[in-house]
């Protein structure tokens, strides 16, 4: 196709154009990342969490809202803008981010086999929490991340003895059962207020701890 027929495409529009049909179709229908004024904001607030100076007690950060609104994708995109690298010196993947889907029964053997599932790491299906977590805990010591990322529901708390991440923990409504508080969705964050959610939404976390590395 001449190029003046194109010419009011960028360069790399301009090579997509210029491929067989079928090419053309796949291109389209590859996934496409569109910047917007809340993902640029959500981006901007997890650089800022990701370069935050170690201290004792590292912040974390709840991003939740309706299903299918571009949550997980924003997760993708921060992970492509810091790619994992390879430590030559000590064979060892170096990744800045972790980021792992929560468990649908989020206890804390699910929650480390799904972590060590991310890692690539293999373990025994029957083995013990305290063996997953000490394998976990190791790796993570090894690859030294600064981020871990739990995407999924919100799920009851994940308990500070796992050593995995503070991220919240339920809220306490009398005369309700767990399993209407987790039905409910109701939790309270660190700045100690509680939140009422539709049972459609989910959440992702960000969470800088230095229990991740093991520090």
């Amino acid at each position: 196709m001449p190029v003046s027929a194109l010419s009011h495409l960028i360069p790399e529009a301009r090579k997509v154009a210029d491929l067989a049909d079928d090419d053309r179709v796949n291109a389209i229908q590859r996934d496409r990342w569109i910047n917007y004024s809340r993902a640029t904001e959500a981006l901007d607030r997890l650089e800022r969490l990701l370069q935050t100076p170690k201290r004792e007690r590292m912040p974390c950060m709840v991003m939740h809202g309706d299903s299918n609104i571009g949550k997980t994708l924003i997760i993708a995109k921060f992970m492509r803008n810091h790619p994992p690298a390879l430590d030559k010196a000590r064979g060892v993947e170096q990744r800045d981010i972790i980021a792992m889907q929560m468990p649908a029964t989020p206890d804390q053997h699910r929650f480390y086999s799904a972590l060590l599932y991310e890692l690539n790491a293999p373990f025994g299906a029957r083995a013990s929490v305290s063996a997953l977590e000490h394998l976990a805990r190791g790796l993570l010591r090894q690859m030294n991340p600064k981020m871990l990322v739990v995407d999924g529901g919100l799920p009851p708390a994940v308990r500070k003895s796992s050593g995995a991440a503070r991220v919240a923990e339920p809220a306490q409504v009398p005369g309700e059962r767990p399993e209407d508080q987790r039905r409910a969705g109701r939790h309270v964050g660190r700045a100690g207020r509680s939140a009422d959610r539709r049972a459609d939404e989910q959440s992702f976390y960000a969470v800088r701890d230095p229990a991740l590395a093991g520090e």
